[in-house]
């Protein structure tokens, strides 16, 4: 049986990806300054993402069975992963 991860592990995960991506688009707008405002708009979507997913990990629906949480998580987890592409359209 495969364990869930906690919650306190899903917003440790978000964050570090939040904090890798940001830190990769100041490396990109430093080596690309004309790409500087869509890089910005980037920055803003990791930010806007990852306020998003932390406030979904924190507030899953309460009449939810142990299937349904599952399921909410591994969603989320999957959210998580489309983050990550972000970066890649500015390369």
């Amino acid at each position: 049986m495969i364990n869930m991860p906690s919650i306190k592990e899903i917003k440790d995960e978000i964050n570090a990806v939040a904090h890798e991506l940001i830190d990769e688009c100041y490396m990109l707008r430093h080596f690309h300054p004309s790409k500087e405002s869509e890089i910005n708009q980037i920055i803003s979507q990791v930010i806007t993402m990852q306020k998003d997913l932390i406030f979904r990990a924190n507030n899953p629906d309460e009449d939810s069975d142990q299937k349904a949480l599952k399921a909410y998580y591994r969603k989320i987890r999957e959210d998580i992963e489309k983050m990550t592409h972000l970066t890649a359209r500015v390369g």
